[in-house]
């Protein structure tokens, strides 16, 4: 499976603890990154450390918030969870393998078809969809024509990707999920004027080197209050936002090294849908 640059570098960047199934260790295991260590040597050994612990968080939130909805929704539905703009990332494996009676759907407009032949029909609740995920008529149909029930219980997850959409195109998102009654959770960048000057130049660096190294798009932040905004505009409830110092002393028993007010240059989110 040819694995992307930038998809090999987060990864890199991933701690093996985040993933609990064997099968997403097997995954991570066997999965070739060396095409990313071109562009993991431009980054320094400060950079390093805090991008290990910013991607690590941010996967353990959204895997948390995927299995805590999964947990609350077993009883009585059969829960659904979309991964969307998925990629390479081991979440629907680990997800699947733990929750066998979730179904799961990897949505992405690259290698789809490349992780389907590459799990061989290990994880049967898994579904994989080639879409483009700005392209909401096209996604409701790829959705439903592999087998999503948007009556169901459903949690989309947006991780690692919505700095990458124009903001009318995060919008139109929003508002399909909301109006299919998703709960939806993920991250999303900060405006770095507004993050600690200690730690403003680790997310600066970041998005430059890449840039300099292999060619990037326009990225996309936000101020954190007018990003929840857009989430409640878009109809849903109980908007919220969590920084990196939470997650990291939830998960590692520390907040360090994201002390300070506005620690990082991401922020995760999760909402619920308003009606549903």
């Amino acid at each position: 499976m040819k694995i992307s640059a930038t998809s090999a570098l987060v990864l890199n960047w991933t701690a093996a603890d985040v993933w609990h199934s064997p099968q997403a260790a097997a995954y991570t295991k066997a999965l070739d990154l060396s095409e990313g260590s071109g562009l993991l040597s431009v980054f320094d050994d400060e950079e390093q450390y805090m991008h290990l612990n910013a991607v690590s968080n941010r996967k353990h939130f959204v895997r948390a918030e995927a299995m805590k909805f999964i947990e609350e929704h077993s009883d009585t539905d059969e829960p659904q969870v979309l991964v969307l703009a998925a990629g390479i990332a081991p979440l629907s494996v680990d997800i699947a393998a733990l929750y066998p009676r979730a179904k799961v759907f990897d949505v992405d407009k690259y290698l789809m078809e490349d992780k389907e032949r590459f799990l061989n029909n290990a994880l049967p609740n898994i579904s994989f969809i080639t879409a483009d995920i700005t392209d909401t008529v096209s996604l409701n149909g790829e959705l439903k024509a592999a087998g999503w029930k948007p009556q169901g219980s459903t949690i989309a997850i947006l991780e690692g990707i919505t700095y990458y959409l124009p903001e009318n195109d995060l919008k139109h998102l929003l508002q399909f999920l909301a109006a299919h009654s998703c709960t939806v959770a993920g991250d999303f960048g900060v405006l770095p004027q507004l993050v600690d000057e200690h730690n403003r130049h680790i997310g600066l660096q970041l998005f430059q080197k890449i840039k300099a190294t292999i060619g990037l798009e326009n990225t996309y932040n936000y101020d954190p209050k007018y990003f929840i905004d857009l989430l409640t505009e878009a109809g849903f409830t109980d908007a919220k936002r969590v920084l990196l110092s939470t997650i990291q002393q939830n998960f590692r028993g520390q907040i360090e090294p994201f002390e300070g007010g506005e620690p990082c240059w991401i922020s995760m989110f999760s909402a619920k849908p308003a009606t549903g």
